[in-house]
């Protein structure tokens, strides 16, 4: 049996959703990236490492409360580039359909 092609959702309740979750996936990652450089400049004690260095490696585990603002940064990213990419793929597909339709 063949598949019905899915219903897509109206365009005008696909654009705004399509910009607003591009914002707030641009403003979680860039509150991830923040809040590493915080953390890692300002916060840990690196024994006299190099900073940037260490922004480029890894997170120190000892921190449990940074980590777990990290990972909730992660998945606000993560959460938000999906919701993203499936509106906007929706709308793209809308837009690409005939006038009319």
């Amino acid at each position: 049996m063949a598949r019905k092609p899915k219903v897509l959702p109206p365009r005008e309740w696909l654009e705004p959703r399509v910009k607003v979750a591009r914002a707030l996936s641009l403003l979680a990652f860039l509150g991830l990236v923040g809040l590493l450089c915080v953390y890692y400049l300002l916060v840990a004690d690196l024994h006299g490492a190099r900073p940037w260095v260490i922004l480029l490696i890894a997170y120190d585990p000892n921190r449990q409360w940074f980590g777990v603002l990290e990972m909730l940064a992660s998945l606000a990213v993560f959460c938000t580039a999906l919701l993203y990419v499936r509106w906007r793929h929706q709308l793209n597909r809308r837009l690409a359909e005939a006038p009319g339709v």
